[in-house]
């Protein structure tokens, strides 16, 4: 494929449409176009005689959307698999210089903040209670159950009576949270019935055929 007929096939799958552009980059066009514009004036990403810098970033960003390798890459844009690889790390190189402008730095926190949201690292049974004390917090309902890791709890999420019963304002939620949750073996009861359940139905099947 010459270079006037991988500039065609590039405009065909880039700068035909957004729809286009966006299901093989993952961005419009202008964004793209903004890009490009970026990593030449600031990344210092440069164009060579046979592949200019849209291609090259297109070729990039193409591998990063669909974590495509290296020979389909050869085969979508009609290159080699060095030049693939060359034009790659360049663009990698470029993208580098353009952290300050691109990725927002982290903040700390003040050692003072009363900030809910930081509360550092924190047990999972602490999570499950801050989740079930808030005003609109997780209610599981009677008979189903929520699934996560061994680290929560196995218990029946309190209902509401049980939950005035412990001094909590179900509406308001501005009393006393809850502390502390009762241990129920319901949920390996629930799946030990649907196993054995489950077992006795391809035991039946088996029999008739």
């Amino acid at each position: 494929m010459g270079f006037t007929a991988k500039r065609s096939y590039l405009k065909r799958m880039i700068s035909s449409s957004d729809v286009a552009c966006y299901n093989l980059l993952r961005m419009h066009r202008s964004t793209f176009d903004k890009l490009c514009s970026m990593l030449t004036d600031v990344g210092g990403l440069k164009p060579c005689k046979n592949m200019l810098v849209d291609e090259q970033v297109a070729m990039f960003l193409h591998i990063l959307a669909h974590h495509v390798k290296n020979r389909v890459i050869q085969h979508n844009f009609g290159r080699s698999g060095e030049t693939i690889s060359r034009y790659f790390n360049s663009v990698l190189t470029s993208m580098m210089r353009l952290g300050d402008m691109l990725l927002k730095k982290p903040e700390p926190v003040p050692e003072d903040s009363n900030d809910e949201r930081w509360e550092g690292s924190a047990a999972d049974g602490r999570v499950l209670r801050d989740a079930i004390s808030r005003r609109n917090g997780l209610r599981v309902p009677q008979g189903y159950y929520y699934l996560v890791d061994a680290g929560y709890t196995n218990c029946v999420d309190p209902l509401e009576n049980e939950v005035q019963e412990m001094g909590v304002d179900v509406d308001g939620m501005e009393n006393t949270p809850i502390q502390n949750m009762d241990a129920s073996d319901e949920w390996a009861t629930f799946r030990d019935t649907l196993a054995n359940e489950m077992f006795t139905a391809f035991a039946s099947n088996r029999t008739f055929r």
